[in-house]
């Protein structure tokens, strides 16, 4: 489910929650994160949904994110609405999504240079 070795789960969920509770935060996150940096298939499936709402300019706030994750069959998926209650219960402001959105990003892509052999140090040689 999660890859805890290269991961913040903390962090995904603050930055999932940050935009349950502020989706027009999303417009400001979105150049930083792609699915793939989440390290959890649940939160990946819960950027997916608010990524698809917020290209048809419809706001991810907890009623429309639940609602088309039912649509898409993936609410039960995530372990059900209430995940994305717990998710808002975590994040007390939205005031710092982007902080949590960049550091979503940059251990996502940490993650992935290291599946793909590649070290920090960007040689693939271990220091």
């Amino acid at each position: 489910m999660t890859d805890v070795a290269n991961a913040d789960p903390r962090a995904e969920r603050a930055l999932l929650g940050s935009l349950i509770i502020d989706p027009e935060a999303f417009a400001e996150c979105r150049p930083f994160v792609v699915a793939e940096d989440f390290s959890d298939r649940r939160f990946r499936l819960i950027f997916e949904a608010m990524l698809w709402l917020y290209e048809r300019r419809t706001p991810a706030d907890y009623v429309t994110l639940a609602g088309e994750m039912q649509e898409r069959g993936t609410l039960q998926e995530i372990g059900g609405a209430s995940v994305l209650t717990a998710l808002i219960n975590e994040s007390p402001t939205s005031m710092h999504a982007l902080t949590y959105a960049i550091k979503v990003s940059e251990i996502g892509e940490l993650r992935r240079r290291l599946s793909r052999g590649i070290t920090p140090n960007g040689t693939g040689i271990v220091l």
